[in-house]
């Protein structure tokens, strides 16, 4: 890693692979991918349906080892860590939005957004509270608080899933398609929601969108086609 550029980088990806194994198949998903994102910036990555968009951002993010490269996160190799401290890392630092929600069905919305504060350290306490509730006001929640997953439309448990990946207010954002269950205004909100959160001190937001229009807002276009990342002007 160039050392050089440390201040002012905080996520780079070096030369990443990851092949899959299925049976006696192995299937290459990701060739020598790279890229640095820096503080404020955002970053839309797009291309076809299976092009391992979804898995680049897992690979990013902690959550799947690359089968080759390396990830840093300022100037650290996030793969490097012990799987205890990549965890508390993912906590503290990272927040994700996924397609499919991955609320906890037995716990209400509300706790649901206060997980993340709990697995950083912290406990489900007052502040927690009022942190959680403002961040779901801020999404247009605030009378589905003390509602279950179930209860909630689409729409609404992609919102809470927003709350809670921007609830500990990380400096790296992850956003799978996060507007892709919404309405077009409900949409619109959450996308100025996390662009405004990028422009914040030391954040950075990196996105999956298949909506070309949502693409040209961010600072850099990227696209993902046979496992090769380019960039797009």
């Amino acid at each position: 890693m160039n050392n050089s550029n440390a201040n002012q980088i905080l996520l780079q990806a070096e030369s990443i692979d990851k092949t899959y194994r299925i049976g006696t198949r192995h299937l290459p998903v990701l060739r020598n991918a790279c890229l640095m994102v820096g503080s404020h910036q955002t970053l839309a990555i797009s291309g076809p349906s299976g092009a391992g968009k979804t898995t680049l951002l897992h690979v990013l993010s902690g959550l799947d080892r690359p089968t080759a490269g390396r990830v840093y996160h300022r100037n650290t190799d996030i793969y490097a860590m012990p799987p205890s401290r990549r965890t508390r890392w993912r906590a503290r630092d990272v927040g994700f939005i996924f397609q499919t929600y991955h609320l906890l069905p037995e716990l209400t919305i509300l706790e649901n957004v206060m997980l993340p504060i709990v697995a950083s350290g912290g406990r489900m306490n007052d502040a927690a509270r009022q942190r959680s509730t403002e961040i779901l006001e801020r999404v247009g929640l605030a009378e589905r608080l003390d509602h279950t997953p179930s209860t909630l439309s689409g729409g609404e448990q992609q919102r809470a899933a927003i709350a809670r990946a921007l609830v500990n207010n990380p400096e790296i954002v992850f956003a799978d398609e996060p507007t892709g269950n919404l309405d077009t205004a409900t949409g619109e909100n959450i996308l100025r929601c996390l662009l405004d959160m990028a422009g914040q001190a030391e954040r950075a937001l990196i996105m999956v969108t298949h909506n070309p229009e949502i693409a040209d807002r961010c600072d850099r276009r990227l696209h993902l086609i046979d496992g090769i990342l380019s960039e797009t002007d």
